[in-house]
């Protein structure tokens, strides 16, 4: 079933993707970026695909690391896209000119969603050289809303946006996948040892998306 569905997505990316037309994906070296790269190898070569990635403060060096072995696995180079110090300084230049909505920039969640929202402008810079944006967002993310909606949120196609974590794990296993990327937990890279799925958790403690920095005590946990 799994390798039924990887088929089906090749050949709606070939469909989708014209012959002469090119693609991006940004390799976070995590399960998504990783399985979307590979069907797109198979969808319509590496001539036509192009990879980067983002290195950010306080990124895992295991992530830098596993997107370096997908590229190099997929005999592809990988654009390295140094922005280390821009998420703090960007929110360090909106709290200077809005004093009213008390932007961090050594805070934990306003740097966090600026790294995110800083791959946007370098996807756009892609397309403006003729590339089509490939998302790499999953079904689950989506639907839990757990995504930035200008930042991982903006893409051309998305392969894999019909499709649970659960379920691209399934693709990932037979399409080549690392047994590393397979082993790690989801985690959107933000921090050191963040996890997808303790976030989550705050949400549902927060009754939504965490809009701002908030203090959880341990009663808010207990209960």
């Amino acid at each position: 079933e799994a390798r039924a569905e990887a088929n089906h997505i090749t050949a709606a990316l070939r469909e989708w993707l014209a012959p002469e037309a090119r693609a991006v994906v940004g390799l976070s070296g995590g399960l998504d970026s990783d399985v979307v790269a590979r069907l797109l190898v198979q969808a319509i070569g590496k001539q036509r695909l192009k990879l980067f990635t983002v290195i950010q403060d306080g990124m895992e060096p295991c992530h830098l690391e596993q997107a370096r072995d997908t590229a190099a696995d997929l005999a592809l180079p990988l654009a390295e896209i140094n922005l280390m110090g821009f998420p703090e300084r960007f929110i360090a230049a909106m709290r200077a000119a809005d004093s009213t909505e008390a932007f961090m920039p050594q805070g934990l969640l306003d740097p966090a969603r600026a790294k995110c929202s800083l791959r946007t402008p370098v996807l756009s810079t892609y397309q403006d050289r003729g590339y089509c944006v490939i998302g790499t967002s999953n079904r689950t993310e989506i639907e839990t809303g757990f995504f930035l909606p200008l930042g991982d949120a903006i893409w051309h196609f998305g392969p894999i946006a019909h499709l649970y974590k659960s379920e691209v794990m399934a693709i990932a296993r037979v399409i080549g996948t690392s047994e590393p990327v397979l082993r790690q937990p989801p985690s959107a890279g933000f921090w050191p040892g963040q996890e997808d799925l303790e976030d989550l958790s705050y949400w549902l403690l927060n009754a939504g998306p965490i809009g701002r920095e908030r203090e959880f005590t341990d009663e808010d946990v207990v209960d």
